[in-house]
């Protein structure tokens, strides 16, 4: 028996968000544990919807994860932010979808949606978990992974 390939999906979120350079730690904090609780809860659904309905399996990247290597090599003078958004862009590459949480657009998040339309990855942009959030989400994973 084959195993599939997981659909997998990058999260898309503010870290600085609107303070951008003048962002605290704790603000970055905070932006990413919102992120981070988010993707918990859609993994829930992923794995619930994966065990009962034939669902794909699905993985979620999210960036604010992995920040704590990334804020270093940042605040070192390692990684530019042009570099660590091409970084990300890469990762979208290997991505089926980028869904975008929040309904301000940093300029991160505009790099990484833009990248994502440029080469074709459906973009689902949402503000909270609602019913009908997940309703239209579970759709649109299904029918792209059919296409797959």
């Amino acid at each position: 028996m084959t195993k599939t390939k997981p659909f997998r999906i990058y999260l898309s979120h503010c870290i600085r968000g609107k303070h951008g350079e003048n962002a605290t730690d704790t603000q970055m904090a905070k932006n990413n544990q919102r992120a981070h609780d988010v993707a918990e809860q859609l993994r829930s659904y992923f794995l619930d919807w994966y065990r009962m309905d034939n669902f794909p399996e699905v993985e979620i990247y999210v960036p604010g994860e992995m920040d704590e290597f990334v804020l270093h090599a940042y605040r070192r003078g390692y990684l530019s932010e042009a570099e660590i958004l091409a970084c990300d862009c890469d990762i979208i590459d290997s991505c089926d979808m980028v869904l975008a949480l929040g309904n301000y657009v940093s300029r991160g998040m505009g790099v990484e949606i833009e990248h994502a339309s440029t080469t074709d990855k459906p973009v689902f942009q949402f503000s909270y978990l609602r019913k009908s959030v997940i309703r239209d989400l579970h759709s649109i994973i299904e029918s792209i992974a059919a296409l797959r």
